[in-house]
């Protein structure tokens, strides 16, 4: 065949000939293998583990960037992120909980409001597919970019043990000892959470004498208002972690439904608080410092599902 004529040294030939058809052939074999590679990871929809190891990338690509010639990436966007950026504009951020019996490692979203009132990842998936499962995604209050005072981030809690079912497990102290850090990217840098609150709550003001508890509160007016939110979660909290909280620090609030009243139609709301580590402060936390809550701080349809009087009825309320 005339092509491999192109490739194939033959016998007579130049010793000049005979490398060029050598270096042809090695670079022909090169550019094949590359784009079995790019093929692979671009089919696949690879996306970058948990922990921001991107060798694979890099190795093929100096910047990734390079691999979406088309797409305008902001300013900053780590390594890491450039490919799920790339299928989905929307992502906001990758969580993370580990140390556990099991362990989460999701990418996070920001969308928006639907006409029917729900948000547009409820039912969808992170390439916009219609599921059951959803996507983690930030509080639409809250800024994607920039943390603000308090980031919250809602997610199902799936029957099959799936995304944020995993917060159930922070009901029982065992599990803040096994785990009491949450790592939480935002698309420019990493970030590490001390839990220090698990308490439950009403997503209807009708379930608490018309109270609502504005838990995904993004920013603070004062100090005064800060701390009267966290005066709040200190009653709610089922255990005290013995992590401080004060004025300045960041927070991240995970939220999920929270099935109370063997009724799926009916949840509670299972709040997961923790506040960043402190530049200098160790990730250690002294578990010698945990004290049960013997009262946590409910509400009234709680309180009545229970069989029991409402404690806290007539006791000053928090509002933002």
């Amino acid at each position: 065949m005339k092509i491999l004529k192109i490739f194939i040294p033959r016998k007579g030939e130049s010793k000049e000939k005979t490398v060029n058809k050598i270096v042809l052939t090695v670079a022909f074999i090169l550019l094949i293998g590359c784009g079995i590679f790019f093929a692979i990871f671009t089919r696949c929809g690879i996306t970058p583990p948990p922990d921001g190891d991107t060798t694979g990338l890099s190795g093929l690509y100096e910047d990734p960037r390079l691999k979406y010639p088309n797409i305008v990436f902001p300013d900053g966007l780590l390594d890491e992120f450039v490919d799920l950026y790339a299928r989905n504009h929307d992502f906001a951020g990758w969580l993370r909980i580990e140390g556990l019996e099991r362990s989460l490692a999701t990418w996070v979203v920001r969308g928006d409001i639907m006409e029917n009132g729900q948000h547009e990842y409820l039912k969808k998936d992170f390439y916009g597919k219609k599921s059951r499962y959803g996507t983690p995604f930030i509080d639409i209050v809250c800024n994607a970019d920039v943390l603000d005072d308090n980031t919250t981030i809602h997610g199902h809690n799936m029957n099959d043990g799936n995304l944020f079912n995993i917060l159930e497990d922070y009901i029982k102290v065992d599990a803040f000892k096994q785990n009491p850090i949450i790592y939480y990217s935002t698309r420019y840098a990493n970030y590490k959470f001390k839990v220090f609150a698990v308490y439950l709550t009403n997503p209807d003001p009708v379930e608490d004498n018309g109270y609502l508890f504005y838990y995904p509160k993004a920013n603070f007016d004062s100090e005064e208002s800060f701390n009267g939110y966290i005066k709040m979660i200190e009653q709610k909290t089922l255990y005290h972690t013995g992590v401080d909280v004060k004025y300045g620090d960041k927070l991240l609030t995970l939220s999920t439904c929270y099935d109370v009243y063997n009724n799926l139609n009916e949840t509670a709301r299972l709040v997961v608080a923790a506040r960043m580590v402190r530049d200098n402060e160790s990730d250690d936390v002294d578990f010698s410092k945990i004290v049960i809550n013997e009262n946590p701080r409910y509400y009234q349809r709680w309180y009545d599902y229970k069989g029991q009087s409402n404690p806290f009825r007539d006791t000053e309320r928090w509002h933002p």
